[in-house]
């Protein structure tokens, strides 16, 4: 577990810090930059999420933008913005951090795979020599980093990245800085809006999505932020709101995102 942080660590800072200057930006988001960059949860989490600045890859789009198309003219944008993404990753991405990871660990031991489980392929598997014997799927011996291009950017701040090790070993400079991360209101709409989506889900079809695996952290991260000292703020920004649903609905297409 420790080793998974200490590579969490170390992914976020080559992402941030250590990719060729002038290509595509990227965006920390998620529970994680909730836990690292803000402190405002605590649970531990080996996935890095990332956005990539869809201007940077050629692939504009905004909310407006889709909300003018067509259902067909909608879907055509969506998968070129997703085919720009796909194509980065798998190519300059995946080169560039190949690259850095072999000179950061001298006998390459490791693996840096595209995630199976994605049908999209934009998601990648970093896999590290594991210290204990493993005993089932749940906590891999890989760093996961779920990317893409089509989540909201905005609004967002540098931050700097802390992992939790950092408080054992007081005397080591662990802190990643200069990492660009969505504030931490917009990720509270977000998770709303994904606990509607199963909430929706469920009074569909009368099961839970994906048999309720996997998705009790949104439930604890929202627990967590309401009781965070700007929560009032966050709750009262209407605006953030319904720009978090419009998004979601349009740039993800969820049928239960439809009443939202």
């Amino acid at each position: 577990m420790a080793k998974a942080r200490g590579f969490s660590r170390r992914w976020v800072d080559v992402l941030f810090n250590g990719l060729e200057a002038g290509g595509p930006r990227l965006l920390f988001k998620g529970g994680t930059s909730l836990s690292k960059a803000f402190g405002l949860i605590s649970r531990f989490s080996e996935d890095i999420d990332i956005t990539i600045f869809r201007d940077d890859l050629g692939q504009s789009a905004d909310v407006a933008e889709l909300d003018a198309l067509s259902g067909k003219k909608r879907r055509v944008r969506l998968e070129a913005i997703r085919n720009a993404c796909q194509s980065y990753i798998a190519g300059p991405l995946t080169e560039q951090f190949t690259q850095l990871a072999t000179a950061i660990i001298p006998d390459a031991d490791f693996r840096l795979k595209p995630d199976p489980e994605d049908k999209d392929g934009q998601t990648l598997l970093f896999w590290y020599p594991a210290v204990t014997a493993t005993t089932g799927d749940y906590i891999r011996s890989a760093v996961k980093i779920e990317a893409g291009a089509k989540s909201a950017l905005d609004p967002h701040v540098i931050a700097t990245v802390t992992p939790y090790v950092a408080q054992d070993l007081p005397d080591l400079n662990l802190a990643v800085a200069n990492v660009m991360t969505v504030k931490p209101e917009r990720t509270f709409w977000d998770k709303i809006i994904i606990l509607h989506g199963l909430r929706q889900w469920y009074d569909r079809r009368g099961e839970l999505r994906h048999g309720g695996q996997r998705v009790s952290r949104h439930y604890y991260d929202i627990h967590q932020l309401i009781q965070a000292m700007p929560a009032y703020e966050w709750q009262a920004d209407h605006a953030l709101a319904i720009d978090c649903a419009h998004h979601s609905r349009l740039f993800f297409g969820s049928a239960d995102l439809a009443h939202v």
